[in-house]
């Protein structure tokens, strides 16, 4: 299975992905610009999106055989 954290801002993006890490084989991480910072998530292939750019963030999700998304954190607009 493989895992896409969409995140926002605060700490719980990054607690999903530590404990799924055990559930999933792969995770990676589509990081809402001016919500959360790219830099925290250097671990897991990521990038950067604003929120009006859904092709890109599809586009992402094919690239990686995305099974699950979570969206995580809060989102301003």
């Amino acid at each position: 299975m493989r895992l896409c954290v969409v995140a926002g801002s605060g700490d719980l993006p990054k607690e999903i992905l530590k404990s799924e890490k055990k559930q999933f084989d792969y995770a990676c991480v589509i990081v809402l610009k001016d919500n959360a910072k790219i830099e925290d998530y250097s671990e897991y292939d990521s990038e950067e999106f604003a929120l009006g750019q859904i092709g890109k963030g599809i586009a992402f999700l094919k690239k990686h055989k995305v099974t699950h998304i979570v969206f995580a954190g809060a989102v301003k607009r």
